[in-house]
Formats: structure tokens, C-alpha cells, sequence
């Protein structure tokens, strides 16, 4: 055999974005990217780290289809990999230090989305629709707030991250925060929305009790992840390759552990623990779910 050989992973489509770490090992998440120009897919960032991005990715999109495995070893991954579609968008601008308009070309409104300095570090901020839902008035004022996906951390209060807007059909507007748009620096912003039948970004509330909120899908998820909005709570990740009673954290770097979280179906899933990082009495979640 070829030692110089790389795996291949195939995914029956072109890679845009994707992550990858051991699950059962303590270690960080790499993000890799179908890049442009200087920031190709042979660099990646840290999903649990403020770091800008690094050389030498352990794993790089092909040109047609899946990625290559950039090194040789016995374990095995996890990787999560999205392509471009209604329901992924993956964007990299410059920043100006000034608002500005982007046009995504998503063909729908974001209702996600994560911003990433890519050449200082920074951390990663977090857009969701329903980041904030408790204003008498009844409107939507998620841009008012962010999220930070290294952290555990609640929501906080939006100081120029998106510049007093929600994203629309046609654009996303940063303001003059140094997390989304200092001058001179690049930034990659990964956009999601739902799709009917494929994926759902939305929120629900906790109950505190093993019988908790069933949370409707329309369709049998793959991948899972939640966070506490209004209080601190682990970015909790599940996958049904790796069973639905484990669970893997965004924001650090400890192994699976075994948390019997929730059950699923085939059009939703149910909470049936009452930790605070999943289910709360009156505790805000968002939540991003994918077939």
C-alpha cells in the first residue's frame, strides 16, 4: 500500500463548510471551508477557540465532491459538512469599520448565522431569529443581541454587531464592531434558514421536567444542537452517528459524554432530562436542527 495515499470521504456533493474532531477524545472542533482566494480549504479555524484561521487542515473539500483526510491515523472522526443550497450559505467579506449591506444571494432570509474573523482572533458571533422573544410589543428585535459560539455564555447585548437590523431576503448588515467588520480584515459568515422537510432553525421553551417540550421538525434529524439564550448552558451538539443519548459541546473540548438528553421520531423530537443546558423551567433555547 501507499502511505502518501490521503482518504477520500465521500458525501455525494461539492463541500462548503464543514467540522470535524475525535469524539472520544478531549480535543478541539477544526472548521474547514471551500475558500476563496488566500483562504483556501487547506486552512481551518477552531469552533471553540477565538484563534483566526491556521494552515494545515486535517481535512480539505475536493473539487467535485466529499473532502480529503490530510492526515494518517487510526481513530475515527466525526465530521459534519453542509453544501450551498436554500438552506446553507457560507460568505466571506471584507470588513470597512463602517455599516454595511452584504448580499447573500441566499434566496431567503437567514435565521442563523455564525461570523468569524478569519486573519485575527475574535470570537465567534452568533446571530438567531429567535435570540430574543420577550418584548411586550411582540416584534422580533434578535438583532439587538448576539451569542458567542466559543463561549457558554447567555445572550448579550448587540453593540454595533449587526448594526440595528435583521437579516432579509436579500442582504445582512454588520456595524462598525470589530467582530464583524474591522477594515482590512477578512470574515467568514455562515448563513442557515429553514427548509421544509431538511432543516429548521427556532426555539423552545423549557419546562424543567424528564417530560419535556416535544419540539415538532417535519422530519427524522441527524444533527442537533441547542443553546440556553437567557443564561449560561453549554453549546450542546447530537448526532444520530454517534446516538442521540451522547452529546458533544461546541465551546470546548471534553469527550462524548452520555446525557440521555432526548429521544427523537420521525417528525421531532422530545426532551427527557431536566438539566439546565437543554431544559430549564422557563428557559429560552435556540435550536438548529438538520435531516
Amino acid at each position: 500500500s501507499n502511505s502518501d495515499v490521503k482518504p477520500q470521504h465521500k458525501t455525494n456533493f461539492k463541500v462548503s463548510f464543514g467540522f470535524y474532531r475525535n469524539p472520544t477524545a478531549g480535543e478541539s472542533w477544526g472548521a474547514f471551508i471551500r475558500g476563496e482566494g488566500a483562504h483556501d480549504g487547506g486552512r481551518y479555524l477552531r469552533l471553540n477557540s477565538d484563534s483566526g484561521e491556521a494552515g494545515n487542515s486535517s481535512f480539505t473539500p475536493m473539487n467535485h465532491e466529499g473532502f480529503i483526510e490530510n492526515e494518517s491515523n487510526s481513530q475515527n472522526d466525526l465530521a459534519i459538512a453542509w453544501k450551498e443550497s436554500s438552506g446553507f450559505r457560507r460568505y466571506i467579506y471584507s470588513g470597512t469599520s463602517s455599516f454595511a449591506n452584504h448580499d447573500h444571494s441566499m434566496g431567503g432570509t437567514p435565521e442563523m448565522m455564525w461570523v468569524k474573523a478569519m486573519s485575527f482572533s475574535r470570537d465567534w458571533t452568533v446571530y438567531h431569529k429567535d435570540m430574543w422573544r420577550g418584548n411586550s410589543s411582540g416584534l422580533n428585535n434578535s438583532h439587538n443581541w448576539y451569542i458567542k459560539l466559543n463561549s457558554g455564555a447567555g445572550r448579550v447585548s448587540a453593540n454595533n454587531q449587526w448594526s440595528g437590523a435583521n437579516p432579509n431576503s436579500q442582504d445582512f448588515t454588520v456595524g462598525n464592531s470589530d467582530d464583524t467588520n474591522k477594515s482590512g480584515h477578512a470574515y467568514l459568515c455562515l448563513m442557515f434558514r429553514s427548509v421544509t422537510g431538511i432543516s429548521k432553525v427556532s426555539y423552545y421553551t423549557g419546562n424543567g421536567s424528564t417530560s419535556g417540550p416535544s419540539v415538532s421538525l417535519g422530519f427524522a434529524p441527524r444533527f442537533i444542537m441547542i443553546k440556553r439564550a437567557d443564561g449560561n448552558g453549554d453549546w450542546r451538539v447530537l448526532t444520530s452517528a454517534r446516538g442521540f443519548d451522547k452529546s458533544l459541546l461546541f465551546n470546548g473540548t471534553s469527550s462524548e459524554s452520555t446525557t440521555n438528553y432526548l429521544t427523537t421520531d420521525t417528525t421531532s423530537f422530545t426532551l427527557t432530562s431536566s438539566a439546565t443546558d437543554v431544559n430549564a423551567s422557563s428557559g429560552d433555547y435556540i435550536y438548529y436542527a438538520h435531516a
